[in-house]
């Protein structure tokens, strides 16, 4: 069995293990035999070189998942071979075998592996956790952390912190005496030769007091229990507002270097159109994020620095947010005795409303990232809430019944014959004529539009019969409102002008005739249309029925295309088609379509058939001239 698992073969493990099995050792000896030499190989794996690590741990993992589905091993025996690898094996090594977990976390999820190996997973988790510096492998943490959060369920009692639980061990140090307290004169004199992308500091005045109250407030955030207790409050209050009046009175200026580089990142932004996932600590030279999180030293020396810098600010003032957040939620673990009173309450209110404009006016992105503390802050509250009423799981909200599976709606057959434009209005009007050059050569598009209509005429018109025509003002109005179609106005003042003078006077009669001919035919035209118009729709003569004549007209015209033609006609090719003439066969092409259509074979629908297959040209179009539909005139 042990050579069978040292050679990573699952055929020789099966073979062995029915041996075993015939040779009558029990199921649990076996099982254990088999554990023991899977084990052995981890070990064995651990100590190879990095290549072969990485193939050789996949292997084995492989070939214990199809032990445990066949009931050849525990389940458990699929966490226990990484994490023995894991136990022996330094941090760099286990980061580049973490991915061998990433890879696999789908098949400890599935139902025969999951309840057995939730808890393993959770403890290797920890255990590499343990080993891990929160400064230095921050990366690593946050693939192990985003892996529970894949492996457990949202409602896993295990990673909520139900009674809320604060982290006490993180201890902020700094120094309790002021006696190395002296700022070095090369860091608070003003130079006057900068390096590229450097920020010029303002004096801010630091003495030892200032840095002990900044650097005491991280014990509150800490353990923001402590805030309740009468004392401590009052020196939490304290140290607070007298921090942030310096970051009120000592603004930072947004350089011209950072404005550059601020420039060139709004620049890239909008060509990517991306959002903002992080936030940069500071805008370089050269355009490019410098995300990083620190862990800022507590030196006296580098306080007045660390106060110049924007990233610093930020991360105060956000875990003052945090902190005022806590203190004003209603938790269901928390003390009952902790209760704030009014003057308390409206302190908090005031400081987050204050904390919010300082963060605004950070740079870079302040307004940005003063919105999207708001959104975190409102989820974190969320958050809390759901946890006060027990973490239900969200799954079981979920509807049972699966929904209806809707029919899918039928297509509409496609009609060649038929021209659809998808609009109406666009169809009839494509269907009145459907000769498009004799359509656009209409005498009746042929108009110049009258000058009174262009708002460049009107106003020069305007200001010239103002000063010179006594009409302009004299012109009774029908109606005594404001006049707002300014055309008709000016025609009356015009013609009441021409009168004026004896070389127009003349032409006002016939001008008027003109009009009343061109109104006379349009009420004409209208109320032949209306009466033409039948159940919503524009009634138009039938169209002439196609003819032997059209037929002997278009076959030569139509022959070259004569399998197109037969296509869009639904006409059956025959085998001989293409030894005949092609005159021959769109004649008989044709012939078989009026056959086929019967009534509905007119010029009209041959017209529509030929324009769809784009075979309607200038020649076939002079070959139905005087044949297409007309609208219904007076």
């Amino acid at each position: 069995m042990e050579k069978a698992i040292f050679a990573l073969k699952f055929e020789q493990i099966r073979a062995a293990y029915k041996k075993m099995k015939e040779e009558g050792s029990a199921a649990e000896v076996i099982r254990l035999t088999i554990e023991n030499a899977i084990h052995r190989k981890a070990f064995e794996i651990a100590q190879c070189t990095d290549i072969e690590q990485e193939s050789l741990l996949r292997q084995l993992l492989a070939v214990t998942f199809q032990a445990a589905k066949e009931d050849f091993c525990a389940k458990g025996t699929t966490v226990a071979v990484i994490q023995d690898v894991f136990d022996v094996s330094p941090v760099k090594h286990c980061e580049k075998l973490f991915a061998i977990v990433e890879d696999n976390l789908p098949q400890w999820k599935m139902g025969i592996f999951y309840e057995p190996c939730k808890n393993m997973i959770l403890r290797m988790c920890n255990d590499l956790l343990k080993r891990l510096s929160r400064t230095v492998d921050t990366s690593f943490c946050g693939r192990i952390l985003v892996l529970l959060a894949h492996a457990l369920p949202l409602c896993e009692k295990s990673g909520l912190n139900l009674v809320s639980h604060f982290n006490l061990g993180n201890i902020t140090k700094y120094d309790l005496a002021d006696s190395c307290f002296a700022v070095d004169a090369n860091l608070t004199e003003d130079s006057d030769v900068m390096e590229v992308g450097e920020i010029s500091e303002r004096e801010i005045p630091v003495d030892y007091t200032l840095y002990a109250k900044f650097w005491q407030l991280q014990s509150f955030f800490s353990s923001p229990a402590t805030c309740f207790e009468k004392s401590k409050w009052r020196t939490f209050q304290q140290n607070t507002t007298e921090v942030l009046n310096i970051f009120s009175s000592h603004k930072l200026e947004f350089s011209a270097t950072l404005e550059e580089g601020s420039k060139r990142e709004r620049s890239k932004q909008e060509n990517s159109n991306d959002d903002i996932a992080a936030i940069p600590s500071t805008s370089r030279a050269d355009g490019d994020e410098d995300i990083y999180f620190a862990k800022y030293l507590t030196s006296q020396k580098l306080l007045q620095l660390q106060l110049n810098d924007s990233q610093f600010r930020r991360y105060f003032l956000v875990q003052c947010l945090i902190l005022y957040q806590y203190l004003v939620s209603d938790i269901k673990f928390k003390d009952k005795s902790f209760t704030l009173n009014d003057e308390q309450l409206r302190f908090i209110i005031e400081s987050t409303e204050r904390c919010f404009r300082l963060l605004r006016e950070t740079y870079p992105k302040g307004p940005h990232f003063a919105d999207a503390m708001k959104v975190i802050l409102h989820r974190e509250k969320e958050w809390s809430e759901w946890k006060n009423k027990g973490c239900l799981d969200y799954t079981q909200l979920a509807d049972k019944e699966k929904p209806s599976v809707f029919k899918k709606r039928p297509r509409n057959r496609y009609d060649p014959s038929k021209l659809d434009l998808g609009n109406p209005e666009l169809t009839k009007l494509w269907n009145i004529n459907p000769d498009m050059l004799s359509a656009c050569e209409d005498s009746r598009r042929n108009f110049i539009p009258k000058s009174v209509n262009n708002e460049s005429f009107q106003w020069r018109a305007s200001r010239l019969l103002m000063s010179q025509s006594t009409s302009y003002f004299q012109t009774p109005s029908k109606r005594s409102e404001v006049t707002t179609n300014l055309a008709p106005f000016l025609e009356e003042v015009i013609k009441h002008t021409a009168a004026n003078f004896p070389e127009l006077k003349d032409r006002i009669p016939g001008i008027t005739d003109n009009k009343r001919n061109i109104k006379g035919n349009v009420n004409s035209n209208n109320s032949s249309t209306s009466s033409a118009l039948r159940n919503g729709r524009e009634h138009i003569e039938p169209s002439a029925a196609l003819t032997d004549s059209h037929i002997e007209q278009l076959a030569p015209l139509l022959a070259s295309n004569w399998s197109t033609l037969a296509d869009v006609m639904n006409i059956n090719k025959e085998r001989n088609d293409a030894k005949e003439e092609p005159m021959k066969v769109a004649q008989r092409i044709l012939t078989a379509w009026r056959q086929k259509e019967g009534k509905a074979a007119t010029v009209k629908r041959i017209s529509s058939v030929l324009l769809m297959a784009e075979l309607f040209s200038e020649q076939v179009g002079q070959v139905f001239r005087g044949n297409t539909p007309k609208r219904i005139s007076a």
